[in-house]
């Protein structure tokens, strides 16, 4: 009776600790691989309001992170890199490195750019 006791005490303090754990450390992975979905769903011309729609509030907006338009992991030939006026960022912090989702509007509120940071 104390051998089951012990057994069912141990089992009950691995579930409330697993699944907790469990949750926390494959949350961002979840949520990386829905950002990375849109992300490459997301086309040139698209509004702003169509991206906020799909990702929901960003984590910051502002001033684009590098003075190059990208398109994926490609600098975008042929664009002058001052059309882009905004971006904004989706970050997920993991165990190791932040991943950042940038989308980079123009003034019309298009989409001219979009590069992942990892």
């Amino acid at each position: 009776m104390r051998r089951a006791k012990r057994t069912l005490l141990l089992l009950t303090v691995l579930v409330l600790i697993g699944i907790p754990a469990y949750y926390f450390a494959m949350r961002p992975a979840q949520e990386i691989r829905h950002r990375q979905h849109v992300f490459d769903t997301v086309g040139l011309e698209m509004e702003k309001l169509a991206v906020t729609d799909l990702l929901g509030v960003p984590s910051s907006t502002g001033k684009p992170l590098t003075e190059t338009v990208f398109w994926g992991d490609e600098i975008r030939e042929g664009i002058d890199p001052s059309t882009a006026v905004e971006s904004i960022r989706y970050r997920t912090d993991t165990f190791f490195l932040p991943v950042t989702f940038e989308f980079t509007f123009d003034s019309n509120g298009v989409v001219i750019g979009k590069h992942r940071y990892d």
